[in-house]
């Protein structure tokens, strides 16, 4: 059988190739919770923008002046997933942005998209320079990975915690992030846009982002259906 060919994605072809417009296509990536969305529309925030297609896949991949690198990687077959590869701010955009995530989790919904997944990497001992083993749990993030839900099981037991999740813990401050900062380890994150895939149940990771958003002042539109 022959291997498809890559195709890059430009405004012109992307309704045509993706079955999305531009717009849509990009808004998947988050990338509208850190530039005004003319601008992003328009390229000028772009320092590079590369966008591929192939076999139902999506790859995107942008540097801008806050981003250092964003890599989005979007299944559009009947999985319906999006991948965080890589999310990298910049030195003026300090961690990351909850508007970010506000914006990406909004459009995934709006388009039919169920699961936002990434690798929360980063831990205290070989990697300290990472933060997303940190970060990414504050904002609904749940770990995916059997494995890893019991090794954290098992640091809240050898604590006498009674934390379920990350975001509970993470919650509990100083103590909690605390402990975290210290022995917290990488791990498989999976943001769950809804509990059903006739978005009739709001799931734990929109319950949470939401919470979040309430603090900082903001608010995001996803309604269960």
């Amino acid at each position: 059988m022959e291997k498809a060919a890559t195709k890059l994605i430009n405004p012109r072809n992307c309704q045509k190739l993706t079955g999305y417009s531009w717009e849509n296509l990009l808004s998947l990536t988050g990338i509208f919770g850190f530039h005004e969305k003319s601008e992003v529309l328009n390229g000028s925030v772009f320092k590079y923008l590369r966008c591929e297609y192939m076999n139902e896949i999506v790859h995107v991949d942008i540097e801008t002046d806050l981003v250092q690198e964003l890599y989005v990687t979007i299944h559009l077959n009947s999985s319906k997933i999006i991948f965080n590869n890589r999310v990298f701010s910049t030195n003026k955009l300090k961690g990351l942005s909850l508007l970010k995530i506000i914006s990406q989790v909004q459009a995934a919904h709006r388009l039919g998209f169920q699961y936002i997944c990434l690798t929360a990497a980063g831990n205290p001992q070989t990697w300290p320079e990472l933060c997303g083993y940190f970060v990414w749990g504050k904002y609904g993030y749940l770990m995916a990975n059997h494995g890893e839900k019991i090794r954290f099981r098992r640091l809240m037991n050898s604590k006498s915690r009674q934390n379920k999740i990350l975001y509970d813990l993470l919650s509990d401050k100083p103590k909690g992030e605390d402990l975290w900062k210290n022995e917290g380890f990488e791990w498989s994150g999976i943001f769950i846009i809804t509990s059903d895939k006739n978005n009739k149940s709001e799931s734990t990771s929109l319950k949470i982002l939401k919470e979040v958003s309430v603090q900082k002042g903001l608010t995001i539109n996803v309604q269960s259906s």
